[in-house]
């Protein structure tokens, strides 16, 4: 019996130990499987990432639908908030906590909905050491619009944060850039819109086009109006023009559809942005070809609508890269349509066609704006051109490459020269050498900022010409008036949000006349918006602007039959009734207002020409009797052009805007504290911030 016991007890054992053995092997069965799932699941992940770019479907979208999926390569990270490693049902196991990567935080953290936690997120994302090349490209994949655009307007970001343009389909490249040129401006309205529209328009798809014979160099016929000289060949009565011209001006006459928001859609639609990518690679050393292409991708930001089509398309890391251009003919146009993009940007304003920022640029750490300069130029100024240093302290060629081969050299052995500061194969040429050169070719947007950072500085562009000869458009010549222009430019000044603090003029030559004309129909007017602009006036500063007309004007009948002098210089008569009567109401409106004004006259006379030189705004007529005058020892066209930061036409507008703009150090004083980049990576990591 004690035998037989014994002999059950080892049976009970066994099958306690079989049982036991059969649950520990489950166990680890389910376990294991578990760790290859997961390692399964990873690792399509990063064969997806790494393979799984740029699908080259057609990019030619209808404006309003979702065309994310045809570039970006992580459709469900760009149209909602970025999402942890961790979002599948294994979320508790331990392993999964540790895959947490910092730039993943901070991308989530940049789509939260707190305004200032997106913009510290998105500058410790900029400032994060360490990032490799798979790193920047992971966020670039998952980046949603507005994380793109807030990185693009962010001082010293990587270009490797944003995707390249995507290849574009066979359709879109097997017809001449021209042809297609054409035909998109052939397919858009040409029923209410304005004569100069049609005008341009119809120049620009006129049917005398013939292709030349190879042997010509691949020039083109165009039988558009005054852009080159007749040529006879083959029995034809045809025009010889390049192809880099005709480019130029179907550019011109799209950036004409692109001001009709009715047109902006149809632009898209139809193509145009793929076009334009066309245009930029082929034209890549052609500031000005750039410079149209950016007042085009300006026009198209004003519609939310097409914000989306300018990521999907590429153009995000292109604005971002012009951005950093020397050129500010190329800069300039390309702030302008990042900060309409902008949705975080620090005043929620739009900027029209014709008005560009010139600082803040890009965003700003703890920016707040108390005060706004706004700059205006005269007859055949520009944005671009009238605002530069004087050309005397311009760097000679050989210095200017010296320099630059200085910096250069002294910066090669750092990742941020490599990355940041040289041609990027995606986006272009990105040069921030000439920024260390002492001239300046705009010295509100590099001198005055540093000393106003709390002002926003908006330059006002125009065209005018001095003769009807070289008008562009020889019809609507009363939109060229000053009535009329003084009311565009003050409809675009309240979309822009000018009058919502207090304001400087500072205007040359004709400029004074518009801004005197703006603030008379200010005062005069019953909208509160432009109400709001004349009682926020607080002083204006006038650079040889002729209050009673100029001698330039007034000429011969029968030279004016062979001049056609063009409605701004018949604006410009000395002694006019209108002028006259403009100065008149203006002193009386700036006297009751006690608005500050300080001008400057010319001494040195100004060539024009077949060795002919003149003063062209006599000091009689450029003292307005009230506010300060100063004589200055230049010619009309560089009484705004200062020679240095020690120029008197600097230093006095310095002291003046001092004493008229409003100091903001007591209010830096109580502005919250916002935690620096380090210290919200530190907040990160210690799980603070959720």
């Amino acid at each position: 019996m004690p035998f037989i016991r014994k002999i059950n007890t080892s049976q009970r054992s066994f099958r306690v130990f079989r049982k036991k053995g059969l649950v520990a092997g489950c166990v680890a069965f389910l376990v294991g499987g578990g760790y290859l799932a997961r390692e399964a699941y990873q690792t399509g992940g990063n064969l997806r990432l790494l393979f799984g770019s740029v699908h080259p479907q057609s990019t030619a979208t209808k404006v309003g639908t979702d065309a994310t999926t045809n570039y970006i390569y992580l459709p469900d990270a760009t149209t909602g908030p970025v999402k942890d490693d961790d979002n599948s049902s294994l979320k508790w196991l331990p392993w999964r906590k540790s895959d947490k990567r910092l730039h993943w935080r901070l991308l989530k953290l940049a789509q939260s909905k707190d305004k200032q936690v997106r913009h510290v997120a998105i500058r410790a994302l900029v400032e994060l050491p360490g990032l490799q090349d798979a790193d920047y490209q992971e966020i670039a994949q998952a980046c949603d619009l507005q994380t793109a655009v807030g990185l693009a307007r962010t001082r010293g970001v990587d270009l490797r944060f944003f995707l390249p343009p995507p290849p574009l389909p066979s359709e879109f490249t097997k017809n001449t850039v021209e042809s297609d040129l054409r035909v998109l401006l052939a397919s858009l309205p040409q029923s209410g819109v304005g004569l100069c529209l049609q005008y341009f328009t119809q120049n620009a798809v006129k049917p005398k086009y013939y292709q030349m014979d190879l042997d010509s160099g691949g020039e083109w016929c165009f039988g558009g109006e005054g852009l080159a000289e007749e040529v006879h060949q083959a029995g034809q009565h045809t025009r010889r023009v390049p192809a880099e011209t005709v480019e130029r001006f179907c550019l011109q006459a799209l950036v004409s559809h692109s001001t009709v928001p009715s047109h902006r859609a149809a632009i898209v639609q139809k193509g145009g942005l793929q076009l334009l990518h066309r245009i930029r690679l082929r034209r890549a050393q052609n500031p000005e070809i750039q410079s149209l292409i950016g007042q085009i991708l300006g026009n198209l930001s004003l519609e939310k609508e097409i914000h989306r089509h300018l990521l999907v398309s590429g153009w995000i890391g292109v604005l971002a890269s012009w951005i950093k251009s020397p050129r500010i003919e190329v800069s300039l146009p390309a702030s302008r349509t990042l900060a309409n993009m902008d949705k975080d940007k620090i005043l929620d304003v739009l900027y029209e066609d014709q008005v560009y920022l010139l600082f803040p640029q890009l965003r700003e750490k703890n920016k707040q704006i108390h005060a706004d300069i706004i700059f205006v130029h005269g007859l055949l100024g520009g944005a671009f051109k009238t605002w530069r240093q004087n050309d005397s302290k311009k760097l000679t060629s050989k210095e200017n490459q010296s320099k630059k081969n200085s910096v250069k050299s002294s910066s090669d052995d750092t990742n941020a020269w490599r990355h940041k500061h040289v041609f990027h194969a995606n986006f272009g040429l990105v040069d921030d050498a000439m920024n260390f050169i002492d001239y300046t070719q705009c010295w509100p947007k590099d001198w005055l900022a540093r000393e106003f950072p709390h002002s926003r500085i908006l330059a006002v562009d125009y065209v005018s010409h001095l003769s009807d000869w070289q008008a562009k458009c020889p019809l609507e010549k009363e939109k060229r008036s000053l009535l009329v222009r003084s009311e565009e430019i003050l409809r675009n000044m309240t979309l822009a949000g000018v009058g919502e603090r207090p304001l400087v003029w500072v205007c040359h030559s004709m400029g004074g006349l518009l801004v005197k004309q703006m603030l008379l129909m200010a005062a005069k007017s019953e909208d509160p918006s432009l109400k709001s602009i004349f009682k926020n006036t607080v002083g204006v500063v006038f650079y040889s602007v002729p209050h009673k007309g100029s001698d330039i004007a007034s000429l011969k009948p029968s030279v004016q039959f062979l001049f056609l002098p063009s409605v701004e210089v018949q604006e410009l008569k000395k002694n006019s009734p209108q002028l006259l009567k403009l100065h008149e109401d203006f002193t009386k409106l700036a006297e009751e207002k006690e608005i500050a004004c300080l001008s400057f006259g010319e001494t040195k006379k100004t060539r024009l020409g077949l060795r002919w030189s003149k003063v062209l705004v006599p000091l009689e007529g450029a003292d307005p009797g009230f506010g300060q005058f100063f004589t200055v020892d230049a010619s009309h066209l560089d009484t705004c052009k200062p020679e240095s930061r020690d120029s008197p036409t600097y230093s006095l507008l310095v002291e003046f805007l001092h004493s008229h703009l409003p100091h903001t150090l007591l209010e830096q004083l109580f502005v919250e504290p916002v935690p620096s980049p380090k210290e919200l990576e530190t907040m990160v990591i210690m799980g603070l911030v959720q």
